[in-house]
């Protein structure tokens, strides 16, 4: 390809005499000389099992494809592009669209290419299909059942920190549901460390964390991590004795709850005397300064309880007793 120099004053093309600041002008030049090289067969290795395409790394198919194609394609350097596109008719073959300047003349072109197209697993997808991990995150709760709300919490999580991720080891390889809890078996121990903080954070309980030795590589001993979060065995809505006090749970993440009054308390030393499950709702049916009455749910007598808020004949309230004692708190709103 031959360069021409930019001439400072107004000359003729050698060509065709026509005025022009170059020795010869855009027409004449396109019509000897190329202004670029492509090589119209493209070849893309993508990952029959999520899609991606390889071009320095896997990525996204449409990003992997334009940049093999640009790689495909130089030009003169006098030749200002505007815009390059890509356009796929089909499985195999498409066109790029090709706009911009050349000596001070707009050209474009239209330029077909065949795609070949190699299907190879990604390094991502065999480790997931090989069973890949480096840490698991295990969900526990203390002297109960996990709940399935809380399993869905943790997972959309976890499903966010990957999905944020640009990590190659940024998978689940393995979802082990077990009687005591859930394992979550994560490919990078870096995201799973990050995620088993946040559960810790957002679903409230304790986070611990331990390692086994699962071999070596390059002389250094390599570790697998166990991050462990045990759930608070009380919930929002459990009643609990802390201290003298008998508190309902309004936030167990924060450990806050309220007593019969409706006054707010930090839990220092809870115990669980009560689940939500066994808190029935009853009405006020009688009240005086220092007693209400209510109807036991179960079996329908006029109970006295000492009167601990402001309430009104008709309100709503929570019932349950402990030792054989009736306790009443405003429904919690939700």
């Amino acid at each position: 390809m031959v360069g021409m120099k930019e001439g400072t004053a107004k000359r003729k093309c050698a060509v065709c005499g026509k005025e022009t600041e170059f020795e010869i002008c855009a027409e004449c030049y396109l019509e000897r000389y190329s202004i670029y090289e492509f090589h119209p067969y493209i070849e893309l290795k993508l990952c029959p099992k999520c899609g991606k395409a390889y071009s320095a790394g896997w990525k996204e198919r449409d990003e992997a494809l334009f940049e093999t194609i640009s790689k495909n394609f130089s030009h003169d350097p006098e030749f200002h592009i505007s815009s390059f596109e890509v356009e796929e008719r089909n499985e195999n073959s498409g066109i790029i669209l090709i706009e911009g300047e050349f000596r001070g003349e707009r050209i474009s072109y239209t330029l077909p290419f065949e795609l070949r197209q190699k299907f190879e697993t990604c390094e991502r997808c065999s480790r997931i299909a090989g069973g890949y991990f480096e840490s698991i995150i295990q969900l526990r709760a203390e002297n109960r059942d996990i709940e399935r709300e809380e399993i869905e919490r943790a997972k959309r999580l976890i499903d966010e920190a990957i999905e944020k991720s640009n990590h190659s080891l940024a998978f689940i390889s393995k979802i082990v549901e077990r009687r005591e809890g859930v394992d979550y078996y994560i490919g990078d121990r870096n995201l799973a460390k990050k995620v088993a903080r946040r559960i810790e954070e957002e679903l409230g309980g304790k986070l611990t964390e331990s390692k086994k030795l699962s071999g070596r590589k390059d002389g250094r001993d390599i570790y697998r991590i166990t991050y462990s979060i045990r759930f608070k065995e009380y919930r929002d809505g459990d009643v609990v004795k802390d201290g003298s006090k008998i508190l309902l749970v309004t936030n167990a993440v924060k450990g806050k709850g309220v007593d019969p009054s409706g006054k707010s308390y930090r839990l220092k030393h809870p115990k669980l005397i009560a689940k939500r499950e066994e808190l029935e709702r009853t009405f006020i049916v009688n009240l005086d300064k220092s007693v209400v009455e209510v109807l036991n749910p179960r079996s329908q007598e006029v109970v006295q309880v000492e009167r601990k808020a402001d309430y009104n004949i008709g309100d709503s309230v929570l019932y349950f007793e402990d030792k054989g004692k009736p306790f009443i708190f405003p429904e919690l709103e939700k």
